[in-house]
């Protein structure tokens, strides 16, 4: 019975495999990733734009080449997958399926600015993978010897961490600093191996901030980057929380499946306090679903944002107290638990003094509550609380029908984008003086698909080698 059910879900994996490689195909090259694929692979324009070095030469590499893309965007994701295994050290596969899921649900606009959008997943999804692998380290206590080239990989992997974007770079060198103070309270003595990790961190971070665009910003002359004001600190977090965490309708309605079986197995003498809590999270869980149905709903018109931001801080905490109440964690669960919590706080906590932020800002934080998912759902299945394979058929189910919508939405957007780039040729071999440039389907899925800006026309037209003569009528109506 095990083989058969291993069978199943090795299959269920290997089709996700193929159907990333095929949407990686078919998204097409927009907005930021014009101009990146219509400039010569190198640094020379790099110290313009700002200091996620590596970030930039990603998402130049990238937009160069689709081969590239395919693989490198493919094995990004299939690497951050393989390392929350090794972290959470998953024995059975099938927790894997909850893992894709939820990746699979995540929000349409964290996955539309970090997926198919080549320089988003350049900036935000890469470095994932450097910053899980030290938390893979960290919590599974894995020892290296003290050798040359060990301390140059840690000392690559604290630059590595810190070349992409802002808030990730500040909580690399947060990070590293607290693993090299932990490893020295627990053994006395200075690991050499965290210690070349925080001079990497501290090496990348000076690389990065030492680019002048950064004192543009702090001298308020920047178009597009801002320090925050006082009053923008004191309402933001508030506001980041609502934007990292309610619209996680799929890790929130995992979460309260998870509380309400824990509440009805394991938390035996019940109060007042906890029955408000259960109570409190299922009208979170119906509200959350109505909202799902109905995004454009203004339940206290104005005040509405700050009213999802207030119950969804309330519905953790709660969680929280509930999960304290069962008595399910022990020491060592207890420990890794708050290790997510607070790495997602220490990676919001930069953004509190910046503007504007994007839902991509938030995909680092949506895979490390991915993560604590499956890290409760091991918990609570070695507890004998739930029994994971009776979920197996659902996954399946959601998996298979998210995949299926995924392909018809993105083939659909490939073959008109074809047909777009057709049609335009066709128009300059007719030499006419105004191309018109076909929208493309299912703008909410794609990060600025159209031409909707003078910007958007001009790396439009770089990239496709439209001369300055010919006008493009393509501007949203």
């Amino acid at each position: 019975m095990k083989k058969i059910l291993g069978n199943k879900v090795n299959i269920i994996l290997v089709i996700f495999i193929i159907e990333v490689m095929f949407l990686m195909y078919f998204f097409p090259v927009l907005h930021d990733d014009l101009l990146h694929g219509s400039i010569p692979l190198g640094f020379n324009f790099m110290p313009h734009v700002n200091g996620r070095y590596l970030g930039n030469f990603f998402g130049l590499a990238l937009a160069a080449s689709l081969f590239f893309r395919v693989i490198i965007k493919s094995a990004i994701i299939f690497l951050i997958i393989f390392l929350s295994k090794k972290l959470l050290k998953i024995n059975k596969n099938i927790y894997l399926l909850i893992f894709i899921s939820l990746f699979l649900f995540m929000p349409k606009e964290m996955f539309r600015e970090t997926i198919p959008f080549t320089a988003g997943f350049a900036n935000y999804v890469i470095p994932i993978v450097g910053i899980l692998f030290m938390m893979y380290i960290h919590l599974n206590n894995k020892m290296y010897k003290n050798n040359f080239l060990t301390i140059i990989l840690f000392l690559s992997i604290g630059i590595f961490n810190s070349l992409f974007v802002e808030h990730i770079t500040i909580f690399n060198l947060i990070l590293a600093i607290y693993l090299l103070i932990f490893s020295y309270i627990k053994t006395k003595k200075i690991n050499f191996i965290y210690l070349s990790y925080f001079v990497g961190a501290i090496a990348g971070l000076i690389i990065m901030f030492t680019n002048h665009t950064y004192l543009v910003t702090v001298n308020g002359e920047d178009t597009y980057r801002a320090f925050s004001t006082l009053q923008e600190i004191l309402k933001k977090p508030f506001a980041i929380l609502r934007a990292a965490f309610f619209h996680n309708y799929a890790i929130n309605f995992s979460l309260i499946y998870l509380i309400i079986i824990l509440f009805k197995n394991k938390i035996m003498k019940k109060n007042y306090i906890s029955s408000f809590a259960i109570f409190f999270i299922i009208l979170f869980g119906l509200y959350s679903f109505i909202k799902l149905i109905d995004s454009d709903m203004l339940l206290l018109g104005n005040y509405t944002k700050h009213f999802e931001a207030l119950i969804t801080f309330i519905f953790f905490i709660l969680i929280g107290y509930l999960i304290y109440l069962s008595k399910l964690l022990n020491k060592s669960e207890l420990y890794r638990l708050l290790f997510y919590i607070i790495s997602i706080i220490m990676i919001l906590a930069p953004l509190v003094f910046v503007s504007p932020l994007g839902p991509r800002c938030y995909i680092i934080t949506y895979i490390l509550m991915v993560i604590l998912i499956i890290d409760l759902f091991i918990i609570m299945e070695k507890n004998k609380i739930i029994n994971i394979k009776c979920i197996f058929n659902i996954l399946t189910i959601i998996i298979l029908i998210q995949l299926i919508f995924y392909l018809s939405i993105y083939g659909s957007i490939y073959s008109k984008n074809n047909e777009r780039l057709k049609f335009v040729n066709y128009q300059l071999k007719q030499k006419l003086e105004v191309i018109e440039i076909i929208d493309l389907p299912y703008p909410e899925y794609l990060h600025m698909p159209n031409i909707c800006s003078e910007y958007g026309e001009i790396v439009f037209r770089n990239y496709y080698n439209i001369p300055e003569n010919i006008v493009l009528n393509g501007y949203c109506k």
